[in-house]
Formats: C-alpha cells, sequence, structure tokens
C-alpha cells in the first residue's frame, strides 16, 4: 500500500492532521507531529499525536481515525483511514521523531511562507500520546481532479 511516492509524502516535515470520531459521531481534529511506518506488510503506522485536547482522546477508544500528510511545498497530499490496534505514552524515541518531524515542518512553513519560526514553533503541543494503526484505505488528497482517489497498492 505505501508505495516510494506516498513514502516521500509521509516523509519527516508534512503537516499531519488526524480526525478522530466519538461514539455518537461526533468529528474532532488535532495535528500530529510524527507518523513512521512500523510494519509495511501489515500496513501498520504509529502516530505521535498532541493530546491537549481530551475529547480528541477519549475519541481514540472508537478505534476510527483519519490521517491527512501534506507536503507544505508541494501540497501533494494523502489520507490513511484505518483503526487503531494500539495507544500507548509516547517514546523517548517517539519525542525524537516529534523534534525531527516538527523541526521539518516548521522549516518548510518559514520557507514557503515567511512565519517566523518562534510562532510556528507554537504549535507543538504539551502532551502527546501514541497510536499504532492499521490502515485499510489509501487516498490521493492532492488539490485537482483527483482528489479523493483511492489509491491502490502497487
Amino acid at each position: 500500500m505505501f508505495s516510494a511516492d506516498v513514502m516521500s509524502i509521509l516523509a519527516a516535515g508534512t503537516s499531519l492532521i488526524v480526525g478522530t470520531v466519538g461514539p455518537d459521531g461526533e468529528p474532532r481534529a488535532t495535528r500530529a507531529f510524527a507518523l513512521t511506518l512500523v510494519d509495511a506488510e501489515a500496513d501498520v503506522v504509529r502516530l505521535v499525536l498532541s493530546a491537549d485536547d481530551p475529547v480528541v482522546v477519549a475519541h481514540l477508544d472508537t478505534g476510527v481515525i483519519a490521517i491527512t500528510a501534506a507536503d507544505v511545498r508541494t501540497l501533494r497530499s494523502v489520507q490513511l483511514k484505518g483503526r487503531i490496534i494500539r495507544v500507548e505514552p509516547t517514546s523517548p524515541h517517539d519525542e525524537a521523531l516529534v523534534a525531527e518531524h516538527s523541526g521539518r515542518f516548521f522549516q518548510a512553513i518559514h520557507e514557503t511562507d515567511g512565519h517566523d519560526l518562534s510562532a510556528i514553533r507554537q504549535l507543538l503541543p504539551l502532551r502527546t500520546v501514541s497510536v499504532e494503526v492499521s490502515v485499510e484505505e489509501l487516498f490521493d488528497q492532492t488539490p485537482g481532479p483527483d482528489a479523493g482517489r483511492r489509491v491502490v497498492a502497487p
């Protein structure tokens, strides 16, 4: 499912938005700060997301999640939809990934939009949580005529 093209979009430095849903169907979104491929054969990714919103954290119990990754410079984007298979505290390794990913992401914003890096760093959350997701569907979300098209495994 994760072609080289898709992996280039998921690489450190992309914008990561996470969509969750509550038991009552209420949607909620937050930002994530790192994504890594855990198991290519099983299509499992690990995501470190903001835990500052208690509603988002509570929604993780439903097991349903959508992750949109967008390259800041090109706007190429993909959406992963799947099931949460594990929720756990952020590890020191996850924290290092957050530092790398967010550093590249913030630099990309600075270079494309000119925003001051110290202002952009205020996006960092106070608390994070790590989730592993079994990806079931993948969609091209790049703006244009193919946006929303399902991406099939190579």
